[in-house]
């Protein structure tokens, strides 16, 4: 007998073997045993979560003879020909998604089922069909024969239209959680006599995104690929993941500050022949799980669902603000996107990882708030008399810094608590903080909106260099460098769709273009912006 891929071996073959699905199967189950059969049912949700599968296990359950508590009996003469039975058709709509397609559906369905109570179709990937072959499907849905039943199946029901949708008795099927996909590559794999690590198994459910398809398609290639059983290394080399003991490496690099040992890293991602962005997207997740910890502490746990490193995790993140991990996930997550569309990738993969390390080199909103976050920790800390010398600062407030703050933030000394920043001046510039903090806000909902909607003007766009709210007007300031690219955006045609994507946020905004004159640019000394930041009456800088 020729070999049959692990999905089709183990699909589920009755209501009681599925995974993930609780909140559908019980609602099915319950309509067979009352007969209560609706005409027309459309499943939906992401790849590899049991659409078919339902589908093809509820069709056998209502042409059973004699079903039990909502499930098929398996011993009558219907589920015995179940496989094999004339009066459940699959269509593939994707291939099968024109007009005569439909029609000569229609037409077959006028008869009667040949054995069995209903004549079940189920169409795959329904989205595919054409328009007109969706009005030819809409009169058979209204008004149905009492012996069709019409299951839909797709991945993308925004796509299916909304007479359709109407006449359909809708189910979303969930993402199956990790640990349900875990539980039943196990059972599987029990089963098989393989020979398996937990830890290979929980990265094969992590790698499968919610698809248990997907996780048994993986484990079937492990099974070809590893001949003495399944193991983490080798689940992680043939998928291309980093091994997380890399990772805790390349964590460990970018706490310190230390951008040539994160680009070796990615240099020996390179030699080794692995995807970089892949290697990227493993380096974000892991800045996920401890911005999760940090942000949840203990309870973080049921979150992320990795008991095996979770005490690992958590004491790597005490070397992290909040402030630090969220710029981080946010300049990875763009290097990424950006990456996919240039050639060659890797110096965009680069650069990102160097500003990881220099946040004193960026005036982004977010590194801003990192290094604030930085100054209001340090700020918590005693500060070194002026008059102390070289000396004695440097055993009395080596360690006075947290683990996550910087070399430049820790050259400039705040103020003590006897000497407070004054009232008015603290108000006045918490409230620009505030202002800056709004505009910056709505500039990456804008942004976000012209990506989807406006590429080649969000091309231009993003090129700004700062956002300022005076009033109903968002200002965009540009630097020297793209001044050409400013003139272009005066054209109507640009500034209107940049005013219609931000009439989506709020209606009465207006947009303005400034050229940003590079003598005005805010300095790049950390020393200069604590100053900007706090006055110069409070900050005072030490010799070292």
């Amino acid at each position: 007998m020729a070999y049959q891929a692990l999905y089709r071996r183990f699909r589920p073959r009755a209501f009681s073997e599925m995974a993930g699905q609780e909140h559908i199967i019980p609602v099915l189950k319950n309509q067979v045993a009352l007969g209560r059969i609706s005409h027309a049912y459309l499943f939906c949700g992401t790849r590899g979560t049991g659409k078919t599968s339902a589908a093809k296990i509820f069709a056998r359950a209502i042409n059973c003879q004699a079903p039990i508590n909502g499930e098929a009996c398996g011993q009558c003469a219907a589920c015995e020909s179940a496989e094999d039975d004339v009066d459940v058709v699959e269509i593939d709509a994707a291939s099968n998604n024109g007009v005569d397609h439909i029609r000569d559906l229609r037409e077959k369905a006028r008869f009667t089922p040949l054995h069995s109570k209903y004549k079940v179709y189920i169409i795959d990937e329904a989205h595919m069909l054409s328009t007109g072959a969706f009005n030819a499907l809409l009169k058979t849905l209204e008004e149905p024969p009492p012996h069709i039943v019409f299951i839909l199946a797709t991945t993308e029901p925004q796509k299916i239209p909304l007479t359709i949708l109407s006449r359909c008795q809708r189910f979303d099927f969930h993402r199956i959680s990790e640990s349900d996909i875990a539980e039943r590559l196990r059972l599987v794999l029990d089963e098989t006599g393989v020979v398996y690590e937990n830890e290979a198994i929980s990265a094969i459910a992590r790698a499968a995104d919610g698809g248990l398809r997907d996780a048994l398609s993986v484990a079937d290639q492990c099974l070809s690929f590893l001949s003495g059983g399944i193991t983490l290394s080798g689940v992680l080399d043939m998928l291309g993941s980093m091994d997380p003991g890399f990772l805790s490496g390349a964590v460990d690099a970018f706490s310190n500050g230390d951008a040539a040992r994160l680009l070796a890293a990615l240099d020996d991602v390179s030699k080794q022949g692995r995807d970089l962005l892949l290697f990227i997207r493993d380096f974000i997740m892991r800045m996920r799980s401890l911005l999760i910890i940090c942000t949840c502490g203990d309870s973080a746990r049921a979150i992320l669902g990795e008991p095996e490193s979770f005490a690992e995790l958590a004491e790597s993140a005490k070397r992290f603000s909040p402030e630090k991990l969220l710029r981080s996930i946010s300049l990875l997550q763009r290097a990424e996107a950006d990456a996919k569309w240039l050639a060659p990738g890797r110096p965009v993969l680069e650069c990102a990882l160097i500003r990881l390390c220099r946040p004193e080199d960026e005036m982004s909103l977010l590194a801003l708030e990192e290094r604030v976050a930085a100054l209001e920790a340090q700020s918590s800390k005693p500060v070194v008399p002026a008059d102390y010398n070289s000396d004695e600062r440097q055993t009395s407030g080596a360690n006075d810094s947290p683990p996550w703050a910087t070399e430049a933030v820790a050259s400039t000394a705040l103020p003590s608590a006897t000497t407070p920043l004054p009232k008015a001046k603290t108000e006045a510039k918490i409230e620009t903080a505030k202002a800056a903090s709004n505009a910056n806000d709505i500039f990456e909902k804008l942004l976000d909106l012209l990506k989807k909607n406006a590429i080649n003007v969000f091309m231009f766009v993003r090129n700004a260099s700062g956002a300022r709210l005076i009033g109903d007007t968002l200002t965009l300031e540009f630097p020297e460098q793209f001044h050409s690219r400013v003139d272009s955006l005066n054209i109507e045609k640009n500034r209107g769709a940049v005013l219609t994507q931000l009439a989506k946020l709020d209606p009465a905004l207006k947009i303005a273009f400034k050229k940003l004159d590079d003598t005005l640019a805010p300095p790049a000394d950390l020393f200069a912006q604590a100053v900007e930041l706090f006055g110069a009456d409070v900050v005072r800088k030490i010799d070292s």
